[in-house]
């Protein structure tokens, strides 16, 4: 089968990372094709197995020349199936389907506005949050599919006498990075706060962390690739978003974490008891919590792990999309 994986995003984030690893964990049964938009930031990310294709028009939902681009590109592989992620890819190939007639199955990776899949035949969703979020105009097929993770090695290693947290995400307001600085502003005991990322509000928290007086207790680390390790030697991976469709960060600290705390976004809620959920306006007391019963705290979360990271291993989750690909193709 021939396979085109298509994402219009040049940033690399939690779901880009899904796309990636999915298109290389497909090419090892399929012929796959990613489409990527140009300058794309992570093309060297996916296997030599994989067949890049840049589009080299600008990457706006209504330039023409883009649409003429991705219609001669998709007539040139004649794929069995494209797959695109996002609402931005989805919307640009179902207005050249129209022409090309292809087998077209879109995933959304949230719960937030995305019409197009509403209008589309196949949908995957990684979220029931998301899967609710449409209302299918075209008696479309939506599908729940979570994201999974790629076990890493990680090293043992000694946490740090400083009770310290993590918080991993682009640096954008939906993540709620603003607000979990005031909420730890105002914790009553010695603590660090690490945030990987990169992203658009970076200036903002950096005078954020001078206003609050947390220059020494707070860092912005930039884009990191160590993320497995950082969440084993942290005590606590936050997570405090607004919205987010998996997120494919909470699977991470599923396996690495020693603790996890979140605001009831995206799919957290059907992974995550009550315990590890909070409000984002109450993250100082739930933090203060397992600060002061840390050893109930990884007990049960190590619980959690035992039971449920089996279901988020990334060779099931590649097994579901396969078995979604046949049913279409032969649909």
């Amino acid at each position: 089968m021939r396979i085109v994986q298509f994402m219009a995003s040049g940033n690399f984030g939690g779901a880009e990372k899904v796309f990636v690893e999915l298109a290389n964990s497909m090419a090892d049964h399929h012929k796959v094709d990613a489409l990527v938009i140009r300058n794309c930031q992570f093309t060297h990310r996916f296997s030599s197995d994989v067949n890049v294709v840049e589009l080299k028009s600008n990457p706006t939902v209504n330039n023409p020349f883009l649409h003429y681009e991705i219609f001669n590109t998709l007539n040139t592989l004649r794929p069995d199936l494209i797959h695109t992620h996002s609402a931005k890819a989805t919307q640009l190939v179902n207005r050249v389907n129209r022409f090309c007639s292809l087998k077209h199955l879109g995933t959304k990776h949230n719960d937030r506005k995305g019409r197009i899949f509403n209008r589309i035949k196949w949908v995957t969703t990684v979220s029931e949050k998301a899967r609710e979020s449409i209302r299918s105009s075209s008696g479309g097929n939506v599908t729940v599919i979570h994201n999974g993770v790629i076990e890493e090695h990680v090293e043992t290693s000694l946490k740090s006498e400083v009770f310290t947290m993590l918080g991993v995400g682009r640096l954008d307001k939906i993540k709620g990075f603003d607000l979990l600085l005031e909420q730890v502003a105002g914790l009553r005991f010695p603590f660090r706060l690490q945030i990987a990322g990169e992203g658009p509000e970076y200036s903002a928290l950096q005078r954020d962390i001078l206003a609050l007086g947390l220059e020494d207790k707070v860092q912005l680390l930039g884009f990191r690739e160590d993320i497995a390790q950082m969440m084993h030697d942290a005590h606590v991976v936050v997570i405090s978003s607004h919205r987010e469709g998996g997120p494919k960060v909470m699977l991470e600290a599923l396996l690495y974490a020693p603790v996890l705390v979140s605001t009831p976004v995206g799919a957290v809620p059907e992974v995550l008891p009550e315990q590890f959920q909070t409000s984002l306006h109450n993250l100082t007391s739930k933090i203060e919590d397992v600060y002061l019963n840390y050893s109930a705290y990884t007990k049960d979360f190590r619980e959690i792990r035992d039971r449920k990271k089996s279901n988020f291993a990334f060779s099931k989750i590649v097994t579901e999309y396969d078995r979604a690909y046949q049913q279409i193709v032969a649909d």
